[in-house]
């Protein structure tokens, strides 16, 4: 997954490969375009489940959550997106103005009043683990 820049469009585009030498064709992700003459160094999170792909990222000042091949959902307002399943669950972290937030099965929580620059990773045992920066220092929290 990555952020292409055709007709001078900030677009989400993923390609598959099963043994790392061949690759699909990209296609792109969501319905909408970003047009943005800037590189918003906004990569977005990329999460396999299964046999589904979860894909969420930022197009201008929303946050969307999609499966490729449907429509994307927006779920949200800012940008940092951050992505990772665990079993049934999805979870989305991003900023939003100096909070982070969280977007866990279709509810949102504040995870920090005053953080930056989420990151999530699945566990092997289930949940995952989201991390930001706050006040200087990193706080991390186990989500189930």
């Amino acid at each position: 997954m990555w952020r292409n820049w055709l007709g001078g469009n900030r677009d989400m585009y993923l390609a598959r490969s099963r043994d790392g030498t061949s690759f699909s064709r990209p296609e792109k992700l969501g319905t909408g375009s970003w047009p943005l003459n800037a590189c918003p160094m906004d990569g977005g999170g990329l999460a396999i489940s299964g046999a589904t792909i979860f894909t969420a990222w930022r197009r201008g000042e929303d946050v969307f959550l999609d499966e490729p091949g449907r429509v994307e959902k927006r779920i949200g307002a800012g940008k940092d997106v951050a992505l990772a399943t665990s079993g049934d669950r999805t979870y989305v972290a991003w900023t939003n103005g100096v909070a982070i937030e969280l977007w866990d099965g279709g509810k949102i929580e504040i995870l920090s009043k005053i953080g930056a620059f989420p990151s999530m990773v699945s566990l092997p045992h289930g949940g995952a683990l989201a991390a930001w920066e706050e006040d200087g220092g990193i706080q991390i929290r186990h989500l189930q």
